[in-house]
């Protein structure tokens, strides 16, 4: 009985702490990504107390043990470039949505990313639009910078 008042008192933490979390998260293209995030914390807050009842683990250590390092490493950099695709279509979406909303269809999107040794950066965005948008130029690049915090570069075609 002790472990379920235990299990209730840690889903309520957790419902708040997520409920903290969202609100204070603010409500621009992340927002999705939040409330996965929580959704994903509550699952884990969920099932982990479960899995300790049924002596179910699942022991991910070995798991590179059968592999050489370097299909490890390969492993590794397949993991991240589906991870970058992953993130730069759906920067491409967001961008799609917002500039719909402005009732501007674009062209074409570029994302480009700066890859190094310690971090995955987005440098900036490059925009090709229709020749009609060419006079709302300045207010579409403020409102693009201002509400995704990265340099954006329009072309017109």
């Amino acid at each position: 009985m002790d472990m379920f008042r235990q299990w209730t008192f840690s889903l309520c933490a957790a419902g708040v702490i997520s409920a903290i979390i969202e609100a204070v998260s603010p409500r621009s293209g992340l927002s999705k990504l939040m409330r996965m995030v929580t959704s994903l914390f509550m699952l884990l807050c969920i099932v982990l107390p479960i899995s300790r009842l049924t002596s179910l683990s699942v022991d991910l250590s070995d798991g590179f043990s059968e592999w050489g390092r370097e299909e490890a490493g390969a492993n590794d950099e397949i993991y991240d470039k589906v991870f970058l695709d992953a993130a730069q279509k759906n920067l491409e979406e967001l961008l799609t949505d917002k500039l719909r909303k402005m009732g501007i269809n674009p062209i074409d999107i570029r994302i480009n990313i700066s890859i190094s040794e310690d971090e995955i950066a987005i440098t900036d965005v490059e925009l090709l639009l229709p020749s009609s948008c060419r006079d709302s130029h300045d207010s579409i690049r403020s409102t693009l910078q201002s509400e995704l915090g990265l340099a954006v570069k329009i072309g017109y075609q």
